[in-house]
């Protein structure tokens, strides 16, 4: 809770690592029909088509290659019969969703939000030339800040097209992978932990450090001794590259530091500081930072969080909430931006929507108490309102 992580870009890393894997693999055998293999594949794709739908593009890079070796050869039945495969291993995955959405009746409510709501923000107006300038500067950018971090994936990329330079499948599939997978990810607003799942293409870097380990020292040690060898070297190679990502959080929850009482945990006790039914809770303009969970609280609204966009691209949120506060609909509401100083970061065009909601909580409700935000939240004061005895 709010202690950094729990990206589904985290999430989905050993995924792509898989697919990398299995690319692999296919090459030993490209000449055999390899059924599970690309169910395999069409598995690890919808697992990350149900986590973050853009970033299956991935496959469409690892699987192309494979696809115009068979059609070079003219292996059309193998073509088939593994296409085939990679779209039943897909279905796999994704039809139970499907099904449960269906049945729950918030099909239409995925969609709009999950793939709708998301291709509407990140087009951020912008034609598609714009967008592929915009994703190269980023590109570019972004690696030079991480530098290490490009470093280590140049070098595995080195070594994978020197080591084997006549089997270009593998090559070329990780390639066209890495490639659109970061366009994806730098075609509109940029976060830094969206590049996360980029650094599994590290583990070719990891590669290249063992075949300069001599096979005589390697067949020496027992085969016990082999996975902790493995395990160190990925721990150096993580060390290397993990402080140039999204990973490592505040250290003020590293282990040995002194508990904090999170700004969460503070507000949780003032909403149970007083028996009675079960509070209610909407927290307005803010991304869910965990207080729902920490109070242990069900929202109630369907706009519970704001979206990554403004008011001007996606204006339901703010109009929702504020027909909630005006209703008196929870008993408890939750600002960021309570205090003037805070309000006065807000854009100048979108001022009118801030205004408007203060004064309707302020109308409404009564200040509880303003608690500093902690760890992520850090410098960020939250005001919490209680809906007043009359209403």
């Amino acid at each position: 809770m709010d202690y950094g992580g729990g990206t589904p870009d985290e999430l989905m890393l050993p995924l792509v690592l898989g697919g990398l894997f299995l690319l692999l693999r296919y090459d030993r055998n490209r000449d055999e029909v390899q059924t599970k293999n690309m169910c395999l594949q069409g598995m690890l794709a919808g697992s990350v088509f149900m986590m973050k739908f853009p970033n299956t593009i991935l496959w469409a890079g690892l699987l192309l290659p494979p696809v115009v070796y068979m059609l070079a050869r003219g292996r059309w039945k193998k073509l088939i019969t593994e296409c085939g495969a990679v779209i039943g291993g897909f279905a796999l995955v994704t039809l139970p969703f499907i099904a449960y959405l269906l049945i729950m009746g918030a099909l239409a409510d995925c969609i709009d939000i999950c793939f709708r709501y998301n291709m509407l923000y990140t087009s951020a107006g912008m034609t598609f030339s714009e967008h592929a300038r915009h994703a190269l500067l980023k590109a570019l950018d972004f690696a030079r800040s991480y530098w290490r971090y490009t470093a280590v994936i140049l070098f595995g990329f080195l070594f994978l097209l020197l080591r084997r330079p006549r089997r270009l499948l593998p090559f070329a599939g990780t390639a066209l992978g890495f490639l659109l997978l970061g366009g994806v990810i730098f075609w509109g607003f940029v976060y830094p932990y969206a590049a996360i799942p980029m650094m599994a293409f590290s583990v070719f870097a990891l590669t290249a450090f063992f075949s300069l380990i001599p096979k005589t020292w390697v067949q020496k040690l027992p085969s016990k001794g082999r996975i902790p060898l493995l395990t160190v070297c990925m721990l150096l190679l993580g060390a290397l590259i993990v402080r140039q990502n999204a990973l490592v959080r505040s250290e003020l929850f590293w282990p040995g530091r002194e508990p904090l009482e999170t700004c969460q945990q503070q507000v949780a006790a003032l909403l149970r500081a007083e028996d009675g039914e079960e509070p209610t809770l909407l927290q307005v303009d803010r991304q869910d930072a965990g207080f729902y969970t920490a109070a242990g609280i069900l929202p109630q609204e369907r706009y519970f969080t704001t979206l990554n966009s403004t008011y001007a691209v996606f204006p339901q949120v703010l109009d929702a909430q504020l027909a909630s506060i005006q209703a008196g609909k929870n008993e408890f509401i939750l600002l960021t931006w309570a205090l003037p100083e805070v309000l006065a970061y807000k854009p100048e065009e979108e001022r009118t929507i801030y205004d408007k909601l203060l004064y309707a909580t302020e109308e409404l409700y009564e200040r509880v108490a303003t608690i500093e935000g902690t760890a992520l939240q850090s410098g960020i004061p939250f005001t919490l309102y209680r809906l007043r005895n009359e209403l």
